[in-house]
């Protein structure tokens, strides 16, 4: 083998200036490397020699294959459709194998180099613990495997080198961690040894400026979103939800002329007694005048804590009664008078249509009919179990102007299935089969109408949440303790390179 000297550029080996704040006063040592190189020829795909010291004493034998395979599934590729795979695999110089599966990338030789130790006049392979001690190659770059392939032929002869362990270009390489195998061939200023204290601090604390900027303007942010958006859109009174000013409410209802809903006499402090509110053919909530809404002296706000207790029980008694009509059958259909004209007779009791189904049919017994105990709110709270387990509300959550329409047009369909079963009678007497089938379709009207009111009372008085901002406030938190981290590792790595350097003669 021959023993060649190589310096190349102005930096070499370390390709860095070493001039940077703190960095030794008279800089790195920059001086050439001496290694054994020799060139290998192969008369097979398999190069065998054996290494002899200057007294003809073996060092180490070993074989190179000039050649080898490997072999990549979809997930090393990281691929998931064939012709992905394909891309993927041609990117790194392999062949897609179909019926395998798989990607064969063809590695070639380029180089060898062997790191070698010198003991009492003995040469052997490196396998102290100053560089590595599980490989004996050369570079950084290559985990320090003595062989280099590529997944390209070379284009000029494969050369195998041997060095010893504290060798310029080996230690170089140890500690840029690899940064400096990339500029053997000009050892311009690569800043290998990593940026200085001061330059690192500067970029923390410009990073740090720039996230507490940013933090400041997503809480001013999420602070509106959270007090306008948030307070518009959940915090609606019932008045508004059910004013005028909410256009299209109910959106079209073409088989609705008017709709009266005459509100409870308990509203009447509100100057409401007697009111007509009517659903209009144009889908606007119209209301006579005065309005619910304009007999208020002001919006009543729900949540604010000035507002008397009575009126907010006003406010919820009305929203209710609106929600609660909605789901009764003949409050959606103008023809009959809603069910006025026509008549129903169970047993001695003959009644209209509408007032028959206002009381769902007999179904159950009327709330305000059973004497104020404890017994009867145990009766109440029963039945309302009994009646709640009938159905199952297929929204959780959503505009209110969209689903109000969707449960009002579901009611309408319920007018159209009682009216099926009340055109099958012979006379006013209904059987006790089509009492049931009335009953039942009455009762999940019911158990709809409750589901639906949670919903409403939801939008209405749910609390404000402040979940995204929490949110927000934990991922900007983990992007600065994830940024002082990373800025900390690549100090405690300086420090390091800077603390290992004297012993490898790099300063003084």
């Amino acid at each position: 083998m021959k023993k060649k000297e190589e310096s190349n550029g102005p930096y070499f080996p370390v390709s860095d200036t070493c001039n940077r704040t703190n960095d030794p006063p008279r800089g790195c040592l920059y001086s050439p490397t001496s290694f054994f190189l020799t060139p290998i020829s192969f008369s097979s795909d398999e190069f065998v020699f054996t290494l002899y010291s200057r007294k003809n004493e073996s060092v180490f034998e070993d074989h190179i294959n000039r050649v080898y395979q490997v072999f990549m599934t979809k997930a090393e590729l990281r691929c998931s459709t064939i012709p992905e795979c394909v891309e993927i695999c041609g990117q790194k110089g392999g062949t897609w194998n179909t019926k395998a599966a798989s990607c064969n990338i063809t590695m070639f030789l380029h180089r060898v180099c062997y790191r070698v130790k010198q003991e009492a006049g003995l040469i052997s392979l490196d396998t102290s613990d100053l560089v590595n001690p599980k490989a004996v190659g050369c570079f950084s770059s290559s985990a320090w495997s003595p062989y280099i392939y590529r997944p390209t032929p070379p284009k000029s002869t494969v050369f195998l080198a041997i060095r010893l362990n504290v060798d310029p270009v080996v230690s170089s390489s140890l500690f840029t961690q690899g940064c400096s195998d990339r500029h053997l061939k000009n050892a311009t200023d690569a800043a290998c040894f990593g940026t200085s204290h001061e330059e690192q601090l500067i970029i923390s604390n410009t990073f740090f400026v720039i996230s507490v900027c940013v933090l400041g303007l997503e809480i001013l942010c999420v602070g509106f979103v959270c007090v306008v958006w948030v307070g518009k859109k959940r915090h609606v009174s019932p008045s508004r939800i059910m004013s005028p000013s909410y256009e299209q409410i109910f959106t079209p209802l073409t088989y609705a002329q008017f709709h009266p809903v005459d509100l409870p006499d308990e509203l009447a402090g509100l100057g409401t007694k007697g009111l007509q509110e009517r659903i209009a053919v144009n889908g606007t909530l119209r209301v006579q005048k005065p309005s619910f809404a304009d007999s208020l002296p002001g919006p009543v706000e729900i949540l604010n804590v000035n507002v008397e207790c009575s009126d907010r029980a006003k406010e919820l008694r009305f929203l209710v009664h609106v929600v609660g009509d909605l789901h009764q059958p003949y409050h959606t259909d103008a023809s009959q008078q809603y069910g006025s004209l026509q008549t129903v007779t169970v047993g001695s009791i003959t009644e209209n249509v509408h007032f028959f189904t206002d009381h769902v049919a007999g179904a159950i017994a009327n709330p305000r009919d059973l004497p104020f105990s404890s017994q009867s709110l145990d009766l109440i709270r029963q039945l309302g179990k009994s009646i709640g387990s009938r159905c199952t509300a297929k929204e959780r959550s959503g505009d209110i102007s969209t689903l109000l329409l969707r449960w009002a047009e579901a009611s309408h369909e319920k007018r159209k299935a009682i009216d099926a079963v009340l055109q099958n009678r012979s006379d006013d007497r209904l059987s006790p089969e089509q009492l049931e089938q009335i009953q039942n379709l009455l009762l999940d009207q019911l158990c709809l109408a409750g589901h639906h009111l949670a919903i409403v009372l939801q939008a209405v008085y749910a609390p404000r949440s402040f979940r995204p901002l929490l949110f927000l406030l934990s991922g900007l938190l983990l992007f600065i303790i994830i940024l002082f981290k990373k800025q900390h590792t690549k100090k405690t790595k300086r420090r390091r390179r800077r603390e290992a350097a004297p012993l490898l003669g790099f300063s003084e």
